[in-house]
């Protein structure tokens, strides 16, 4: 249930009272299990989702592949969301829940309103778009600059961070599809990672074995 402690616990910067009773009053919260598809590409965004509690996937999708962008955690929104909501665009991403997320849900018709009466909902909007920005500058760097191996162990080391689980249900296939790679080269990456013990592969799964990174 949406109340003051809430939204003080998960979002303090919202420091407006008026703000605080504007999301209480339009507002709604919700839970999902994980792998619900949240939002497509092409679609218009039906709602804002604030996150309280979990975590979320943002894709982009190329030729049917599905590269990771960046995640949402508490205290976070989707960037490419609010830009879809405050311009009355489709979607140009997708959003899976991760693990089990609860989220609030804003109606896209608050997120442009907001943005002119509340200093605190303007700050945090300007402030996810500088999250994000250095979020995929780094990706961008990772791409253009690291190799292969050091992009795999980053990426296995932020989701076992982000679910809080070292054992990862995940196949091959996902992984070299949001690193943007070949499925056989994770394969490969992969079996070399198992023998300098930085990872242990079982039956769809990988159990990350961060200490000894």
């Amino acid at each position: 249930m949406m109340n003051e402690y809430t939204i003080r616990k998960y979002f303090p910067k919202f420091t407006e009272k008026e703000l605080r009773e504007k999301l209480i009053e339009a507002c709604q919260i919700q839970s999902f299990e994980a792998d619900t598809v949240l939002m497509e590409v092409g679609k218009y965004v039906k709602v804002l989702p604030l996150v309280i509690e979990g975590s979320i996937k943002v894709l982009k999708e190329d030729d049917k592949r599905e590269i990771l962008m960046y995640y949402i955690q508490s205290g976070e929104s989707c960037i490419m969301s609010i830009s879809a909501c405050i311009n009355q665009e489709k979607s140009q991403i997708k959003a899976i829940a991760e693990e089990p997320v609860t989220l609030i849900l804003v109606p896209p018709r608050y997120v442009n309103e907001w943005l002119r009466v509340f200093p605190t909902w303007n700050s945090f909007v300007i402030a996810s778009y500088q999250s994000r920005f250095e979020t995929m500058l780094n990706a961008f760097e990772a791409v253009a600059f690291q190799k292969m191996d050091s992009r795999l162990v980053h990426y296995l080391q932020q989701k076992s961070s982000i679910t809080g689980q070292r054992v990862l249900k995940i196949t091959h296939q996902q992984i070299a599809n949001e690193l943007a790679t070949a499925r056989v080269v994770v394969s490969r990456l992969l079996k070399d990672l198992e023998k300098q013990g930085i990872i242990k592969q079982g039956r769809g799964t990988i159990e990350f074995r961060a200490k000894q990174v």
